[in-house]
């Protein structure tokens, strides 16, 4: 009788002749053994919301969220602009700041709206930042916490 876990990964229901080659060339799975011991390296949790108030330079991701205050853009040089949302959630001010696509997203984004943003925080001018967020409107966010309580898996290559 032949061993489960030895069995080919092509046998997986969803999984045929083309998913089992990009499987075996891509990360090594041949077998469902392989399968169940590839583990993530690296797991981000999503379903928790940070106020600015908790926050600090050192932490590596955190979702927090509130509204955006105002926009300012500022020239970077020609045809280039940086632009800085003043984002709170009532326990502190953060900036999010992006420097592609600045028309476009004072457009999508609007101010008074409450979102949930992600990213990583830092520190410049004395103030917490997030650049390049993700950021999505809380409506679209469930459960009663207001949390995406999405998570994050990057596995190893």
């Amino acid at each position: 009788m032949l061993d489960i876990l030895e069995q080919d990964i092509k046998y997986v229901p969803g999984v045929g002749p083309h998913r089992k080659e990009i499987l075996e060339r891509e990360l090594n799975i041949h077998t469902f053994g392989d399968l169940l011991e590839y583990y993530p390296y690296k797991y981000i949790d999503r379903s928790r919301i940070y106020t600015i108030s908790e926050l600090s330079g050192e932490m590596p991701y955190v979702q927090l969220k509130g509204h955006i205050l105002s926009f300012e853009e500022f020239e970077q040089g020609p045809r280039k602009k940086r632009i800085v949302a003043h984002f709170t959630d009532g326990t502190g001010i953060a900036d999010l700041v992006w420097f592609v696509r600045a028309q476009q997203l004072t457009k999508d984004l609007k101010v008074n709206t409450d979102y949930v943003v992600f990213g990583k925080p830092g520190i410049y001018g004395g103030r917490y930042q997030l650049a390049h967020p993700e950021i999505e409107r809380a409506s679209r966010c469930s459960s009663q916490r207001w949390a995406c309580s999405r998570t994050t898996t990057r596995r190893r290559r």
